[in-house]
């Protein structure tokens, strides 16, 4: 599994924006949602830490663009 970003009939600025917006959402995370067994087969993979490191790394590149 992975995660998907739709974005028919969204233009580049809506899209930029969605996307900067839900990196900064998962900032706030204090713990990562399904993670728990009934949830997902693979709960023991996940990293919260690491998944953080990714987003604020992914926020800086977009920002440095802006």
């Amino acid at each position: 599994t992975g995660f998907y970003l739709l974005t028919a009939g969204l233009d580049y600025e809506e899209v930029y924006t969605l996307l900067k917006s839900s990196l900064a959402l998962a900032l706030t995370f204090t713990e990562v949602p399904g993670n728990k067994r009934e949830e997902c087969g693979n709960y023991l993979e996940h990293d919260l830490g690491g998944a953080i490191d990714e987003c604020k790394n992914y926020l800086r590149i977009l920002k440095e663009n802006d």
